[in-house]
């Protein structure tokens, strides 16, 4: 029986990371895991220094707040573009009194009791009025909060009797029939967006409790009790920016009194981080103590919010300071079943992104108990309980009396390699968990996990040792499996050298400084100034340019390589294609056209016309020359591509075809450029007037707007000029 290979427990999709448990990463994508943004310690003030009472910001981090002055009447601003303050501009009724503001792109949300109403952002007119009823509840129906769906509209938290209720406005007003809360959810107070619009939020102020619904279902996911955040948190607002992260804002005890609080949670409701304490700091790093926070806004790149004292900003702008930040993975128990020979563990490879100054830990533990299992499976996958108490509670049952655990730590540095191999030689029972702690302190750069193997059995060199040396009788410490462990975990290097050999010469994963070899080693037409991609092409072709090489079918595949992807490419063969033309006359008909006029070329001598005594040669006895004597074979090539790649390969096109096409033909190339232009070009702006065009006189496919709203801002009178967009 042969002995099994080498095999291995793989993570590296968004699929394998949703198995572990993981604390203080951001959503796993098809890179990895990655640490979310860190913003800072504490706030920055941005506008005003008087009362601002509510606050809304966009996904483009750009905030729309109501202040208010006991002289004055509440109004609406803004910043803009260059971060300017807009405004205030008069507020009605609603605006002026709502609990909570929505904005997205071009419409501004607010809401009474009794009506949802939204605004033009840019002149505060009315778009949209919506009564209550026509939610869909009865007349001593109330409307609670809102929050943005994400895709132009709004859900909505209603209370109708003794009942609460969700219901949906899509982005033309219509709303959907509303469905009743879960029964555990009482007394929900605030509603926010998370994970892309697939969970709703509720906080229950009273009871001090989070609850996360499906958006499609309606039923609960989980609940969160905010005690286990901090004993005695009272929170106030909850705010979310619809996709990735959750603000729960208020109070708790601190060793001055009542202190404000911020956490940040991620989809699951789980925290990003600890408290946030010492908020609001003047310019000289005094606490202003007076300020209180009446309302929060939560945008992709920080938190906005509205004070007693104007307009303050949590981002990771230098000025609001910076923080450390902590992340913890733990695998499932994995399994590595025993066999005659082969059993145990051999080593896992961690590929990571670790800034100089940062750390990371790996940890590994084993057990041999399958009751062990089975509580550890059963706490990981109890979504009541917080993730912390979980991983801790869930590796506390792999303890040195159960299983060994041993750690490894790598500092990143200027010369990390990038992987991270740690052996796991030593664990020979069933199963494994490993755990990984990422570590970054304060003004460092951003870390991520990419991929984690781990390797199973223990199939190692110690086999190819002589009985003596491998025989664990021999080396009761293993202080020679430790040595050869090193090697192993120290050469692997070479062999994924070895084993990217075959990345190497694909035209796809080949790296840049390859391909000039591979073009030259497959003698293809080349030129090494080529634009990148269309050496990428040329070698994806190669079997085919090789086969058809001197034809005109091999010809146009080389050139739609040279003209860049969705370039249109015409070749003509005149000399096959385009035949002679006879002119007729005297009752002969002539031939048809896209043919060739041919005749005698002017550099030819003619007695009586053109012959020059010591210059024309006239021709030889038996030689009869004729009209078609001066053709010779020619190719027309017409090119219509990109600026770009015209301006990369066409110096280089005649040398490459010339290795490539049959010797003595001649070509002409007719290469034109549309000015396409890819989202990666600088000059890439489109200036989109504020009026209609007009046809027929300035309009132009797909940059002209034929109607629309007008942009016309208040207090500002006539606009000139353009907006960019």
């Amino acid at each position: 029986m042969s002995a099994p290979k080498i095999q291995a427990y793989r993570f590296a999709s968004s699929a394998h990371w949703d198995l572990c448990l993981g604390l203080g990463f951001d959503a796993p994508t098809a890179a990895g895991l990655s640490l979310p943004r860190r913003w800072g310690a504490h706030a920055r003030r941005v506008a005003g220094r008087g009362p601002v009472s509510a606050i809304a910001a966009d996904r483009f981090s750009m905030p729309v707040w109501r202040s208010a002055t006991p002289r004055e009447e509440p109004g609406i601003a803004w910043l803009d573009e260059l971060a300017s303050v807009r405004g205030p501009f008069r507020a009605d009724s609603v605006l002026a009194e709502t609990k909570r503001l929505q904005v997205e792109r071009h419409w501004l949300w607010a809401f009474a009791a009794d009506r949802l109403v939204r605004y033009d952002r840019t002149d505060l007119q009315h778009d949209l009025i919506l009564p209550a009823a026509a939610i869909g509840i009865a007349e001593d129906g109330v409307i609670i909060d809102i929050a943005l769906d994400g895709r132009g509209g709004l859900w909505v938290l209603l209370e109708s009797g003794d009942r609460q209720l969700l219901a949906r406005v899509d982005d033309c007003g219509c709303a959907r029939p509303p469905m009743p809360l879960p029964c555990e959810v009482r007394g929900a107070t605030e509603l926010a967006l998370a994970d892309d619009g697939a969970t709703i939020a509720l906080l229950c102020a009273g009871e001090r409790r989070l609850a996360l619904v499906n958006a499609g279902k309606g039923s609960l996911k989980r609940m969160l009790w905010l005690g286990s955040l901090d004993p005695s948190f009272q929170p106030e607002r909850l705010a979310g920016d619809g996709s990735g992260y959750l603000a729960l804002f208020g109070t708790s005890e601190g060793k001055t009194g009542r202190q404000w609080r911020l956490f940040l949670l991620d989809r699951s409701g789980e925290p990003l981080r600890p408290a946030i304490a010492g908020l609001f700091l003047e310019q000289d790093g005094r606490a202003a103590t007076k300020t209180q926070a009446l309302d929060i806004a939560v945008a992709r790149d920080g938190v906005w919010f509205a004070t007693t004292d104007g307009v303050w900003t949590l981002d990771a702008d230098p000025a609001c300071g910076s923080s450390d930040a902590k992340a913890t993975l733990l695998t499932t128990l994995l399994h590595s079943p025993p066999g005659s020979d082969d059993n145990g563990w051999l080593r896992a490879e961690i590929e990571v992104e670790l800034p100089e100054g940062a750390a990371l830990t790996a940890s590994f533990a084993t057990t041999n108990d399958p009751a062990i299992v089975t509580r550890f499976a059963n706490i990981t996958g109890n979504e009541s309980l917080p993730k912390a108490a979980r991983l801790a509670d869930s590796w506390a049952l792999l303890d040195p009396g159960v299983g060994a655990q041993r750690s490894f730590t790598s500092m990143g540095s200027s010369s990390f390699p990038g992987r991270m191999s740690i052996p796991l030689f030593a664990a020979s029972q069933r199963w494994l968990a490993l755990k990984l702690e990422v570590d970054v302190p304060p003004f460092v750069g951003q870390a991520s996990l990419m991929s984690l193997r781990i390797l199973y059995p223990e199939r190692t060199l110690m086999r190819q040792l002589p009985a003596i040396f491998s025989d664990p009788a021999n080396d009761p410490e293993r202080l020679l499996r430790r040595l050869v462990g090193v090697i192993e975990a120290t050469s692997q290097s070479i062999d994924e050298t070895i084993a990217s050999i075959g990345r190497h010469i694909d035209a796809e994963t080949a790296p840049s400084d390859w391909l000039d070899y591979l073009g030259s080693w497959l003698d293809l037409p080349w030129h090494p100034a080529l634009a990148e991609r269309s050496k990428r092409a040329l070698l994806a072709e190669a079997g085919y340019l090789l086969r058809w090489r001197g034809t005109a079918r091999g010809l146009r595949r080389l050139v739609k390589c040279l003209a860049g992807e969705g370039a249109k490419v015409v070749l003509v063969d005149v000399a096959a294609e385009r035949g002679p033309i006879r002119l007729g006359g005297k009752g002969a008909a002539g031939a048809p056209l896209r043919g060739l006029l041919a005749g005698q070329s002017k550099s030819v001598a003619t007695l009586g016309g053109k012959a020059v005594l010591g210059r024309a040669r006239l021709a030889c006895a038996g030689q009869k020359p004729g009209p078609l004597d001066i053709l010779v074979p020619l190719i027309l090539i017409e090119i219509d591509g990109d600026a770009a790649t015209k301006a990369a390969n066409a110096p280089y096109l005649a040398e490459v075809l010339a290795g490539y096409a049959p010797m003595g033909l001649r070509h002409r190339v007719r290469w034109t450029a549309d000015g396409r232009r890819d989202a990666d070009d600088v000059d890439a702006l489109v200036l989109e007037a504020q009026a209609p065009g007009m046809l027929g006189t300035d309009c132009r496919i797909g940059q002209t707007v034929l109607a629309g709203r007008a942009r016309t801002e208040i207090g500002e009178g006539f606009h000139m000029g353009f907006h960019i967009r």
